[in-house]
């Protein structure tokens, strides 16, 4: 049965459109409605907010008590000076490295040819 069929026999049944008519009988199946928490809990992975900051999939750990950092270097080397301000404004600590190549935010910047956004770094680490 084609889904234009499908769709035109359930609105002469009164179905509304968040239902499927079965190919047996053309009785009305709500399509199940599952939350996260039961989606995770069903395929027995753990939950994404207790599990420790990975970089990438079977990198290393990141510590969270340095996520503002990490955070920092990446908006500094995609160059995105409004996320720098706002995070430098939290008062970061600038020495903090990445862990793949050692990078700290204005590092990462100057790599990438974010030079503006590197002075913005260096001015915030004279103060």
């Amino acid at each position: 049965m084609t889904t234009v069929r499908r769709h035109q026999r359930g609105a002469e049944a009164g179905v509304e459109p968040n239902h499927t008519l079965r190919d047996n009988g053309g009785s009305p199946e709500r399509r199940p409605r599952t939350p996260c928490a039961a989606v995770s809990a069903r395929t027995a992975r753990p939950d994404p907010a207790s599990r420790a900051l990975r970089a990438g999939a079977n990198g290393p750990e990141l510590p969270a008590a340095h996520t503002l950092e990490y955070a920092l270097i990446q908006a500094a080397g995609h160059g995105r000076r409004a996320v720098v301000e706002f995070l430098l404004d939290l008062q970061p600590d600038l020495t903090v490295t990445e862990p793949f190549f050692g990078a700290t935010a204005r590092g990462a910047a100057r790599h990438q040819g974010h030079g503006e956004i590197a002075a913005l770094i260096d001015a915030r680490m004279s103060r």
